[in-house]
């Protein structure tokens, strides 16, 4: 038996998915996303209000994370590990740099929070974790919708199903969750298949 915690710490909303198996088979399954920012300050490079709203931002995310782990006890939280891009200078590269900054602090908070909780976390990237799931398909520059559908169906495959108009924070957190599990999977079998040829 295994529960796990996928967060996917965006720009706006935090994605996350709750998943409890037994013998590698999904008898529990929540997801959603939680608004972080009402106001699209990043649409356009704005350091003031930035790092104005940086504080009460993070500390909203340690409040909803430690929220999640008191909700769902878990053995593991799976975070997502953004990408920082920070070289070059125009208005859409500082746009995203801003963006990247706000992430990858996002994901420190809920590192420190697991720690706060004293529940153990992996950070991975959620490419990785796609590939774990449908090999060299989703690997590279693919459409989120494709992606989406494809993690819905698995989802579907295990007799759940996705809440309408979930946001892409959700699937991530859902494939990051998945991903451990079927990594977890995959190291068993070869585990299994080592002792039988020994």
């Amino acid at each position: 038996q295994m529960k796990v915690l996928g967060i996917y710490p965006g720009v706006r909303h935090l994605g996350y998915c709750f998943l409890e198996t037994i013998d590698h088979n999904i008898i529990k399954f929540s997801t959603d996303s939680v608004l972080l920012d009402t106001d699209k300050t990043l649409n356009r490079v704005d350091y003031h209000k930035f790092c104005v709203q940086r504080g009460y931002r993070l500390n909203n995310i340690r409040k909803i994370t430690i929220n999640l782990m008191d909700e769902y006890p878990v053995d593991i939280v799976i975070i997502h590990r953004p990408v920082y891009f920070g070289s070059g200078w125009s208005p859409l590269s500082q746009t995203i740099k801003l963006m990247s900054i706000s992430m990858c602090e996002n994901s420190g908070v809920i590192q420190q929070s697991c720690v706060e909780m004293g529940v153990s976390f992996l950070v991975y990237n959620s490419s990785l974790m796609r590939k774990n799931l449908f090999g060299d398909l989703f690997n590279g520059r693919v459409k989120k919708e494709a992606v989406h559908k494809a993690i819905g169906r698995l989802i579907e495959d295990a007799g759940f199903k996705f809440p309408k108009c979930s946001l892409h924070p959700s699937y991530e957190a859902t494939s990051m969750a998945l991903g451990f599990l079927e990594e977890i999977n995959k190291a068993e079998k070869n585990e299994s298949t080592d002792k039988q040829i020994d």
